[in-house]
């Protein structure tokens, strides 16, 4: 995905959290610190993991700066996230909007917290990889090894439900 093509899916979400701001004000301040506060994909993606798979052994904060640290490090993450929020809008029925995926579905958190897994399970950091591959299962109910290879624009509404494969 070009940079122009993620600038879109971004400028595609955080339009749509604008209005859905706007037409559900009981939830503003979740669209806001969700997405509207972001300036990127990447720093919201990192926001929702880090609030979504902290613990008490492990804080939002700690796992923020190692998902920001991936993300410095290997921006093709990024894009492939974006890749996989285009796949979900376009290929499944029930999504009508970008934002629904990087805001709902524990798929898609599951399938982007393994490739930070799988990032620090390749910079030899294996005990940190398999602590986060625990937490996502524990958390999404999604049980995927850091070390293995998945491809890019995948599509999963549900933890349960069955990848859609697009390959590289």
């Amino acid at each position: 995905m070009s940079c122009e093509e993620l600038e879109i899916v971004w400028n595609n979400i955080k339009a749509e959290a604008r209005t859905l701001a706007d037409c559900e004000p009981m939830l503003a301040s979740f669209y806001h610190a969700t997405l509207l506060k972001h300036e990127n994909l990447g720093s919201a993606l990192s926001y929702m993991l880090a609030n979504k798979l902290s613990s008490p052994i492990m804080p939002a904060i700690a796992i923020r700066e190692v998902v920001e640290e991936a993300y410095a490090a290997d921006p093709e993450m990024i894009a492939s996230a974006a890749c996989d929020i285009q796949a979900v809008r376009t290929r499944d029925p029930a999504v009508d909007k970008y934002s629904t995926p990087l805001l709902y579905l524990k798929g898609f958190h599951a399938l982007q917290a393994y490739r930070i897994g799988h990032w620090l399970w390749n910079q030899g950091r294996r005990a940190l990889a398999i602590f986060l591959q625990n937490q996502v299962s524990v958390t999404f109910q999604v049980d995927i090894h850091p070390a293995a290879k998945l491809a890019v624009a995948l599509c999963s509404t549900t933890p349960r439900a069955s990848l859609w494969v697009k390959r590289r």
